[in-house]
């Protein structure tokens, strides 16, 4: 999944509205040369993805536990770039020990345990990374929102409004970080949170025939996972 630019009007937990919030991107940075794509190891997912993983964009990889998600992002953190800081973002499981990343790569790691913690996280960001790696969002969510609904029981329409407004605004200060910096973000989750679809319609997927358990979707000039 790759996240659009959007406005947030809202502040959490409240009724209460605000002023659009811009992004804040300037025009130099959106028409800069972007770097290298960031392969992602699978040579039939790169050549899928026009030659790896963009930067300044956002990835969702999702399925069952145990199918590889945190091998794939391990992975992930070897391609990057000499000298490329690489943060990993943990929430209830910790990062399997690696050791260190070779070369002059720095490979940094915090955990967040709720969805507000990882919303100011991202917000107030100033280091340049050039891999961001959030593993389990999606139970974030899922503990967000059974708060949500213990604080004030909203009925399912409602929490489900309150959703998309919470992951709005998460996404509008990530799509700021990464067009600013220049990152690759990927999140690692259980379960698709960040999107929804009514049914599977299985003639829209490419299947990316080397055993992995991926497939792409495709869009007039993108591809998405």
């Amino acid at each position: 999944l790759r996240a659009d630019n959007r406005d947030a009007k809202f502040l959490p937990n409240t009724t209460n509205t605000t002023a659009p919030m811009s992004i804040g991107v300037s025009l130099s940075q959106l028409i800069s040369e972007s770097p290298q794509p960031l392969l992602t190891g699978i040579p039939e997912l790169d050549k899928a993805l026009n030659h790896g993983l963009q930067a300044r964009s956002i990835y969702e990889v999702y399925g069952p536990p145990g199918i590889g998600k945190t091998r794939f992002g391990l992975q992930l953190t070897e391609s990057t770039a000499e000298h490329a800081k690489v943060l990993w973002i943990e929430t209830f499981k910790p990062m399997p020990s690696t050791g260190q990343l070779g070369g002059s790569r720095e490979l940094h790691k915090v955990r967040v345990t709720n969805f507000s913690q990882l919303f100011f996280l991202i917000s107030a960001l100033r280091d340049t990374y050039q891999l961001i790696l959030v593993d389990g969002m999606s139970q974030l969510v899922c503990d967000h929102l059974y708060t949500l609904q213990k604080r004030s029981k909203p009925n399912v329409w409602n929490l489900h409004d309150l959703k998309c407004k919470h992951l709005i605004q998460l996404f509008t200060a990530m799509t700021k970080y990464i067009h600013q910096h220049g990152t690759t973000l990927v999140l690692l989750n259980d379960c698709m949170n960040t999107a929804f679809c009514s049914e599977l319609d299985q003639e829209t997927f490419d299947v990316v025939d080397d055993h992995t358990n991926f497939y792409v979707t495709s869009a007039p000039k993108r591809r998405s996972i």
